[in-house]
């Protein structure tokens, strides 16, 4: 399996450090950068380059919320994962497709 450049930040909101995150997400030439304390609502849809993402928002409440994003080249499918009840426990899920056929199963928690 050929090696991943996976990163994981705390942003404790998105919003507010939107500037550093794209700073740090092409710096580091990320394949997969996995966010918490997104803290964005449904309202909200954020881009980056060459990336692909997905956005789990804590519904109804402030704060929370989790993002994932991934390179364009990666191939990947989003994991069904049942949300915990009343959104106390956030969790994302990626199954990475590799060109030897292989899966690895990504959590962001």
């Amino acid at each position: 399996m050929p090696s991943m450049n996976i990163h994981i930040l705390n942003c404790n909101s998105l919003n507010n450090k939107l500037s550093e995150i794209k700073d740090h997400l092409y710096n580091t030439n990320s394949d997969i950068l996995c966010l918490c304390k997104t803290w964005l609502t449904e309202r909200f849809t954020l881009r980056f380059n060459n990336n692909c993402s997905g956005w789990i928002n804590r519904p109804g409440r402030v704060g929370g919320g989790l993002g994932v994003l991934v390179h364009r080249e990666l191939r990947y499918d989003p994991l069904p994962i049942l949300p915990f009840p009343a959104g106390v426990f956030e969790v994302q899920g990626l199954s990475l497709n590799n060109s030897d056929k292989s899966v690895v199963k990504l959590l962001n928690i």
